[in-house]
């Protein structure tokens, strides 16, 4: 039963990866780019979406930072209330998790991003 939520979430995080890729009119080419322009950012929808990159970004340098980035998403995406934008921020942050070995935590955060 695990498996098959993990299997889901794991298909979800690519559709919205290229979603992301899709729909953000930014240069997300390096990490300082997508600071800057987090740093310009000027809706709370588009400060959500650098955020959830950074996420993406740091998942495979630095783990911290991942979760870090995952978890102002989160907050970002609650002040915004789209669901999809906070689903996006909790499979972010169940992969930092899993990168750290925090594998119940992640559990429990992929439980929590199935109620959105």
């Amino acid at each position: 039963m695990n498996f098959s939520y993990r299997s889901a979430n794991q298909i979800l995080f690519c559709i919205l990866l290229i979603h992301f890729l899709k729909c953000l009119k930014l240069n997300a080419g390096t990490v300082d780019s997508l600071k800057i322009s987090l740093k310009k950012s000027n809706t709370i929808s588009e400060r959500t979406e650098i955020l959830n990159l950074l996420s993406f970004h740091y998942l495979s340098l630095n783990t911290d930072s991942a979760l870090s980035y995952a978890n102002e998403a989160i907050q970002s995406a609650k002040q915004l209330g789209e669901d999809s934008a906070i689903l996006k921020s909790y499979i972010l942050k169940e992969y930092a998790l899993e990168n750290q070995g925090e594998l119940e935590e992640a559990q429990l955060v992929s439980d929590t991003s199935l109620l959105w």
